[in-house]
């Protein structure tokens, strides 16, 4: 069975997340930020940053050093959700913008650009986030964008997806889920 390394950046939903891995068809090993080594993460077949609302990116780069510099040199496939999302798009000079109210509940997105993983043009998500990437520079894409910003990015070369929404928080009439775990077989065929 596949495994992948969950790292906790202070998620709500760590357990909704793992459950959401299992039904992928992986394990999972869940380890806090402060504990990250890169044995964990040679040893997994996918790593998986989640949100967290400990710390934001913005203002405490020193602090997720260690995830930035996985995320620029890593060739193993990573998923980032909501806060991980903000990093994948930070380590490659994205620019947060600061909401002034936080992004809570479902939320319409539209694809942007054609992707396997998407069979439909809109998508409702669960948001739950204070920052908003309005763009992307290469060597990301945005592959689907709501009014804030990008929402599901993907790099160019290297096996990397993140999304801004939690794919974990099963509400109904939400298709995060679903997208996650079409980008998971995507990445472990």
């Amino acid at each position: 069975m596949p495994q992948a390394l969950l790292i906790d950046n202070g998620s709500s939903y760590i357990k909704n997340l793992q459950l959401l891995l299992q039904e992928a068809g992986l394990g999972s090993v869940i380890i806090d930020y402060e504990n990250l080594n890169e044995s964990f993460v040679h040893e997994a077949d996918l790593t998986v940053l989640s949100g967290g609302h400990k710390y934001t990116i913005a203002n405490h780069a020193d602090y997720y050093s260690r995830e930035l510099e996985l995320i620029r040199t890593a060739n193993k496939p990573i998923i980032g959700i909501c806060l991980g999302f903000e990093l994948v798009a930070v380590a490659f000079e994205s620019v947060l913008r600061y909401l002034p109210m936080k992004d809570k509940g479902l939320r319409e997105i539209q694809v942007s650009l054609p992707d396997s993983i998407f069979d439909r043009q809109n998508f409702t998500v669960y948001e739950s986030h204070q920052f908003a990437v309005p763009s992307v520079p290469s060597p990301l894409v945005a592959l689907a964008t709501s009014a804030h910003g990008a929402e599901i990015i993907k790099h160019e070369s290297k096996p990397m997806y993140g999304f801004q929404f939690h794919p974990e928080v099963l509400e109904d009439k939400q298709l995060g889920d679903e997208l996650f775990i079409r980008v998971i077989k995507k990445l472990l065929p």
